[in-house]
């Protein structure tokens, strides 16, 4: 049975297949070079942060899924003044379709009432039909879309 908990800055080398996962599912984005270092200094910032959170999914003491949970500044136009934000979810494949990413998310969501925010925004790949349908069955609606352009 999977279980949500918080994670020992210790353990982060635990994550790697996770987030090698991560990288490998979005392939639209241009990951840094040393990305798992930058990972786990991204990390070890956040332990230290009132405003993050950082969850671990565990079966039987194998980590098989993380999710974090930001709190931000909305902007000065916006309302209201703080939102979730959640940079990453990802859950091992061989777990998906389990109900892993629904604790990690109800985890993420408690967390983020209890701290009296409202609205969570997150982004998603384009063409991630797995992460678009996830997303969606919780209950997410797609009001922006984001663009760029790549200069040389």
């Amino acid at each position: 049975m999977v279980a949500i908990n918080s994670l020992d800055a210790a353990r982060l080398n635990l994550l790697e297949p996770l987030v090698a996962e991560f990288v490998n599912t979005h392939q639209a984005l241009s990951f840094r070079e040393d990305y798992l270092a930058a990972f786990r200094g991204w990390m070890q910032r956040l332990a230290a942060e009132p405003d993050k959170v950082f969850f671990v999914a565990e079966d039987d003491e194998e980590v098989v899924g993380f999710a974090v949970g930001v709190i931000e500044e909305n902007g000065p136009l916006l309302f209201p003044d703080k939102i979730g934000y959640i940079p990453i979810l990802v859950v091992a494949p061989e777990h998906r379709r389990q109900g892993t990413g629904g604790k990690l998310w109800g985890a993420l969501n408690d967390w983020f009432s209890s701290r009296r925010v409202r609205e969570v925004q997150l982004y998603t790949q384009i063409g991630n039909d797995a992460s678009r349908n996830f997303w969606d069955y919780c209950g997410f609606e797609v009001v922006l879309e984001r663009r760029r352009r790549h200069r040389g």
